[in-house]
């Protein structure tokens, strides 16, 4: 078994992330302490390598939480896939439209629902499909699916829900779900 240990300094916090080759990944955050911040300059973020048994895919993910951003990056990228991400609604909204644009291609969505200072999941998927957009997207959220959803429509709309937190089988499983490997 081969273990990864990638630190990263983000906001004044050392976020770890533990990578055990072919069975989870996790991550911590942890205040950093005034000592601590001399050896901000040797904290660095190194590659693993990707161990993934599905098909390489390009994700668009929105988080307004730029730790969940980065740990569920790393995570796809360990695993083989590719991830683009936004932390407002609005953000997402220009990605897809410059995706168009320049002929880049996602093949999955995942959006957090409540979105602090900005458009959250719900608005953003209506506006995604207004678009012209039909791909799978995955709703993520902390809170219970009673306490985000307004309607039984706005439920359905999605392809899957991830309920935070979750751990990389449950993510990598949705994804594969959703966009199963090319014949």
């Amino acid at each position: 078994m081969t273990k990864t240990r990638n630190p990263v300094l983000l906001h004044l916090c050392l976020v770890t992330f533990d990578h055990f080759e072919k069975l989870s990944d996790s991550f911590k955050m942890e205040p950093v302490l005034e000592e601590d911040r001399l050896m901000s300059s040797s904290v660095t973020m190194s590659n693993a390598s990707a161990s993934t048994s599905t098909e390489a895919r390009h994700i668009l993910l929105l988080d307004d939480e730029l730790a969940v951003r980065v740990a569920m990056a790393r995570v796809l990228k360990w695993n083989g896939h590719q991830c683009t991400t936004a932390h407002t609604g609005e953000e997402l909204l220009e990605l897809v439209k410059s995706a168009s644009q320049n002929n880049i291609k996602y093949d999955l969505a995942i959006l957090d629902i409540k979105i602090f200072g900005g458009m959250g999941g719900i608005e953003a998927m209506q506006k995604m499909k207004e678009s012209g957009c039909a791909i799978p997207i995955i709703s993520m959220s902390g809170y219970g699916t009673e306490d985000i959803f307004s309607s039984e429509e706005d439920r359905t709309e999605f392809a899957g829900h991830l309920q935070k937190p979750f751990n990389k089988l449950k993510l990598l499983s949705e994804i594969e779900r959703l966009c199963p490997p090319s014949s």
